[in-house]
């Protein structure tokens, strides 16, 4: 942050994508200005995750710049270092009918994954924590998530938001969005102002 003109500079973007190998995947780091590509970390060895599908599904960037991307509904937690651009895959829990759909870091530094259960990763301890959503497991398999920077994570589950709180990540609000025949809720965010969309 330039303190004189009240900007950002330098800001650079993370992204991944596909080698259209199953268990193979890049990360860039880009030029915030023009695109370019400053560096890339070729991932070769993700486990399949779900069939068919190729590379990181979500992806988030935590207050030190490290990049975090998950797979869909299972395989790894990657972290690729800012400084160093080494990577580590950390194995997601499973349980039945998958492990993550919607990814996040909030501001607490827990990196997030979100489907039937609410996933929670400690990067200090390495540590998982899983907490089921809806007592019927198959009632809910997707769900992007946010946190709102007071310590509550929203996420989506079909016809509703779900506020979690996230040290003790117990639902503390349910939010009823959907309208008759609107199943589909979600993705989710949390604007500059606090709403929740």
């Amino acid at each position: 942050l330039n303190e004189l003109t009240c900007e950002w500079e330098g800001i650079h973007v993370w992204t991944a994508g596909s080698d259209v190998a199953l268990g193979t995947a890049k990360a860039y780091l880009l030029d915030g200005q023009d695109g370019s590509i400053i560096q890339t970390i070729p991932i070769p060895d993700l486990p399949q995750s779900h069939p068919g599908w190729f590379g990181f599904y979500g992806g988030a960037v935590d207050s030190e710049d490290n990049f975090w991307a998950s797979q869909l509904q299972g395989g790894w937690l990657v972290k690729v270092d800012r400084t160093s651009f080494q990577y580590t895959g950390y194995p997601v829990p499973m349980h039945a009918g998958g492990s993550g759909y919607g990814m996040t870091v909030t501001n607490d530094g827990y990196v997030w994954l979100c489907g039937r259960y609410t996933h929670r990763f400690n990067p200090q301890t390495e540590a998982w924590t899983s907490v089921q959503l809806h007592p019927d497991s198959a009632g809910i398999h997707t769900g992007g998530c946010m946190g709102d920077g007071n310590g509550t994570l929203y996420r989506g589950s079909y016809a509703q938001v779900h506020g979690i709180n996230t040290l003790t990540m117990e639902v503390t609000k349910t939010l009823d969005v959907g309208q008759p025949g609107d199943l589909e809720i979600w993705g989710v965010a949390v604007d500059f102002d606090g709403f929740v969309w």
